[in-house]
């Protein structure tokens, strides 16, 4: 009950009120153009193995191969698709590279009976692509990463992101590990700060700042990859310590006890 002006105590009938929340709307169907690029992410970062793929150390596959993965042919993507979501995907995901010396009878249409006949060649052909990062398949260790190997070979801030969820999960850890992963991402500042398009989800809600100067004294290895990621194996266990933790914020700048 509420207590109203003139004094009087008005009564609020709620039998009929529920405490059950609502239910949420459904959530939008993706476009075309997000289910490739997931499809892409996917299989240039962890599934191409199960798929079949030929990956070469620094992570490229070939687009004729990919194009005739189930994946892909069933959804009827095409070349100019692919090449699409490479030029507009906003974190630059993906790298495209036309390199006829990749060639081989593995990953493209037989290289001696095409060449007898240039033009049955497919549009792919010398076409190679990557993911830039984000990896758990092993193959791909030569992914021409920058070390960084000073302190001022970075920018000033240096952060992970992620959810309260994980948080508590970290907390009660050693610290960041890279999990499945090859590597631990880190972002070169918030996103939407200058220059900065990846290395973090929009989403996230938890921010952990990493002490660069401290991490370098005690020997963990950085890198920076083609699109400003900053990436690190950790220590030996492939994890960031939390005593290498600057600091830790929630999305509103309130600082986290770890």
């Amino acid at each position: 009950m509420s207590e109203i002006p003139d004094g009087k105590v008005n009564h609020v009938d709620t039998s009929t009120s529920s405490s059950k929340p609502k239910p949420r709307g459904k959530r939008p169907a993706d476009t075309p153009d997000t289910k490739l690029s997931k499809a892409l992410s996917y299989v240039l970062r962890h599934g191409a193995e199960k798929e079949g793929l030929h990956m070469d150390s620094g992570g490229f596959i070939s687009v004729w191969e990919l194009m005739n993965t189930s994946r892909i042919k069933s959804q009827k993507f095409t070349f100019e698709d692919v090449q699409r979501i490479v030029e507009t995907n906003d974190k630059n995901r993906f790298t495209l590279l036309y390199d006829l010396t990749k060639v081989t009878d593995e990953n493209s249409p037989s290289v001696n009976s095409s060449t007898k006949n240039p033009k049955s060649l497919p549009p792919t052909h010398g076409w190679f692509i990557r993911a830039n990062q984000g990896h758990s398949l092993k193959t791909a260790t030569n992914l021409l990463l920058e070390p960084l190997l000073t302190v001022a070979d970075f920018p000033a801030d240096v952060i992970h992101g992620t959810y309260f969820k994980q948080w508590d999960l970290i907390k009660s850890s050693d610290g960041l590990s890279k999990m499945n992963r090859v590597h631990i991402h880190l972002a070169p500042g918030k996103l939407g700060e200058d220059g900065v398009t990846s290395g973090m989800r929009k989403t996230c809600t938890v921010f952990i700042y990493v002490d660069i100067a401290r991490a370098l004294a005690q020997g963990v290895q950085f890198y920076k990859s083609s699109n400003n990621v900053i990436l690190t194996e950790g220590d030996q266990n492939g994890f960031l310590q939390k005593e290498l933790f600057l600091k830790v914020e929630d999305s509103k700048g309130n600082s986290l006890e770890f």
